[in-house]
């Protein structure tokens, strides 16, 4: 963490915590009284709620591209990552791995005591789906060589467009390979641009997460 990085503590989660409480509790008394005052304030914090977790979503990618490739291209004389890296795929691996596993226990277990509020499914039928998630339906259904022939992006800036992960992330390690096998007065001055952009795009992460408490009481 560089020193002009944002620093968080524990006020900045326990202003959040508030925030998830302070919203839930407006909520609720909103939904049990139908007070016009609290559907107005509603109606104002919504695009602040919405437009909170579109910066949460615009630093995604950048920050997994710049740190992605700080690992890959090392100057000369760094230390290998070795063991690290693959103890680090081991964790992500389990890490996904379990999260599924509680998605899937609690969605099981946990959905079968809430009611279906009557008129929510005609409600939701009745939306219109956009073309884009069309796509995706119809193109879930592909054949195994059709997945492992869409794992290259044709264009990476679409994939960028598109928000693909997997094309991104396999991109991105292809050419940071490329990189890393630079000679060494170019790969050097490239990994120190790279790891600036690493740190300036944690610092942008740290002005997002510092909206955290509004953007949560905003959506809840």
């Amino acid at each position: 963490m560089t020193p002009s990085t944002p620093r968080f503590g524990a006020s900045l989660g326990i202003w959040a915590l508030l925030a998830v409480a302070v919203g839930t509790i407006l909520g609720l008394i909103g939904r049990a009284t139908e007070s016009g005052v609290i559907q107005i304030i509603a109606d104002l914090v919504t695009p602040l709620g919405m437009l909170w977790i579109q910066a949460l979503q615009m630093t995604v990618i950048p920050i997994v591209v710049s740190l992605l490739l700080v690992a890959i291209v090392r100057p000369s004389g760094a230390a290998p990552l070795g063991g690290l890296g693959g103890r680090s795929l081991a964790l992500f691996a389990g890490l996904s791995v379990g999260a599924g596993l509680f998605t899937w226990f609690v969605i099981t277990n946990a959905l079968g005591f809430f009611q279906v509020p009557s008129g929510l499914l005609e409600s939701l039928e009745s939306l219109a789906i956009p073309p884009g998630i069309q796509e995706i339906g119809v193109g879930a259904g592909g054949t195994l060589s059709e997945w492992i022939t869409n794992l290259l992006p044709r264009n990476p800036m679409q994939a960028l467009a598109e928000g693909n992960i997997l094309q991104i992330l396999l991109f991105t390690i292809l050419i940071g390979i490329a990189m890393a096998h630079l000679p060494e007065e170019q790969r050097d001055p490239l990994a120190k641009l790279l790891r600036a952009l690493a740190d300036a795009v944690m610092i942008l992460v740290g002005w997002v997460m510092w909206g955290m408490p509004i953007g949560v009481l905003s959506l809840m």
